[in-house]
């Protein structure tokens, strides 16, 4: 693996963020989304070699188009800026990394991990399940039909995920719903 981090590649990158984990330096929580927009990116506009991109010569802004012209919308404004700056986040540490063999990026806190005064009650843990809901709107207004059954569904990590759903569910919307969940996935290699 080591040979890997410093090759200046794509491949480096990946085998870098990894080690940020292993070596407990970042969380997983912070690596899969910088992990997963250089993947779609990458992939998308260099198909079959995409992890055998030189580091150096990506212009992040050209990939970008490239990306979004070869996506056919499959993403959202807001989606493809989340990507950009993902990619550019990465790409930004890995280079620190290479100019200073041994650099590890400051992962700031968030306001949740802020220290706690000794006499201040601890929160409650937050319940984790999933939990989707659709509403039906009308065409006459926005008022929501209450008409939702609730469906658990066990989660392979074993949380219960909680979709409400119209009783009556088309064909069409099932498979677009399908679409849309398997859009969600994160940190799983695309085949």
């Amino acid at each position: 693996m080591p040979d890997i981090v410093g090759n200046k590649k794509i491949s480096g990158l990946n085998a870098y963020l990894d080690s940020l984990v292993k070596k407990g330096r970042a969380k997983s929580s912070v690596v899969i989304p910088l992990k997963t927009a250089v993947h779609q990116i990458f992939e998308t506009v260099e198909k079959d070699n995409w992890e055998d991109v030189d580091v150096s010569d990506i212009d992040l802004d050209d990939y970008m188009i490239r990306f979004k012209n070869l996506a056919l919308d499959r993403y959202n404004e807001r989606s493809y800026g989340s990507y950009r700056a993902r990619a550019g986040r990465a790409l930004t540490w890995y280079n620190n990394f290479l100019q200073n063999p041994g650099w590890t990026p400051q992962i700031r806190k968030s306001p949740t991990q802020n220290k706690k005064l000794p006499n201040e009650p601890q929160p409650q843990k937050k319940d984790t399940n999933l939990i989707m809901r659709v509403s039906e709107t009308s065409t006459k207004g926005n008022t929501q039909n209450n008409d939702l059954i609730s469906f658990p569904f066990p989660m392979s990590d074993g949380s219960l995920a909680s979709l409400c759903l119209p009783k009556r569910l088309s064909k069409e919307d099932a498979d677009r719903l399908s679409q849309f969940i398997s859009s969600l996935v994160v940190g799983e290699k695309l085949s």
